[in-house]
């Protein structure tokens, strides 16, 4: 082959050479997405974890990249039981699937496995939109459901903490814990003695009040036990105030859904659970 010739081949051949090179540079880039997208959903799969908690006091944050919400076993009352949680950590669904609680009806609960938003004994939430003094509340909306335990004793309530001052790095409450009883079972009662029957948000509630040492506490006791929640938790706050228990100029610090258990407890499940105060 002439000089010439090697010359028009190589000009023919540089257009296809380069016409491949493209089709593997794309074959390349599919690749590269595909594996993108591929380890993406893995690590969401991974990320949308279940999980076990068997600590007395073990905490899981929802979500672990928010920690709007905690989950927490709260087992303070029971050195020789044993309780394990069931945790989403994405949702905040969780469950108790083992509860070895035998505490006397007469005495205070084994446990509460609660989730909260805002403040927990020193521990606190991301943006709850806590603490919020009593007299700048407009509501304090929830929503919840349950499923109650199997049990012969215990209660499903909110635990609504007001304190004297906005303290979240406070170990202790000093002020009025409102407890809203929605489920319960068995001789167990409120902190108190029973002062009323009143009603709030269109449904009947027993009202108990006593003293719990550095706070007192004020529980409204559904008359009829229900498997819902969904309140404005602003309407037992200001019925609260009204009777004096607590000052305006006093705190919402956190908001807590959960089960005291005294007896067992496992197949309690706590749906998605929901705050929001204005």
């Amino acid at each position: 082959m002439s000089e010439s010739g090697l010359v028009m081949e190589n000009v023919l051949t540089k257009p296809r050479n380069k016409f491949m090179e493209d089709i593997i540079m794309k074959k390349r880039l599919m690749i590269c997405l595909v594996l993108i997208v591929a380890f993406s959903a893995l690590s969401l799969v991974v990320y949308a974890a279940t999980i076990l908690v068997t600590d007395n006091y073990g905490i899981v944050h929802i979500t672990p990249s928010s920690n709007a919400y905690i989950v927490q076993n709260d087992v303070w009352n029971d050195v020789a039981g044993s309780q394990t949680l069931s945790v989403d950590d994405q949702t905040g669904i969780f469950s108790v699937t083992k509860a070895t609680h035998n505490k006397a009806t007469n005495s205070s609960p084994a446990s509460y496995p609660s989730i909260f938003k805002g403040w927990h004994y020193g521990t606190n939430t991301t943006n709850s939109g806590m603490p919020k003094q009593v007299s700048a509340i407009n509501t304090c909306s929830t929503t919840w459901s349950f499923v109650n335990p199997t049990s012969t004793a215990y209660d499903v309530a909110n635990d609504v903490w007001i304190n004297k001052t906005n303290n979240t790095a406070a170990a202790n409450p000093d002020g009025l814990e409102v407890m809203v009883w929605f489920g319960y079972a068995g001789s167990i009662q409120p902190i108190g003695s029973k002062v009323a029957t009143v009603t709030i948000n269109s449904a009947t509630w027993d009202l108990w009040y006593g003293s719990a040492g550095s706070w007192n506490v004020v529980t409204y006791k559904k008359t009829a036990t229900t498997t819902s929640g969904s309140q404005n938790l602003k309407s037992f706050i200001t019925d609260a105030k009204n009777r004096g228990y607590c000052q305006a100029t006093w705190y919402l610090m956190g908001v807590e859904a959960g089960t005291e258990l005294w007896q067992g407890g496992v197949n309690y499940k706590s749906n998605a659970f929901t705050c929001t105060v204005n």
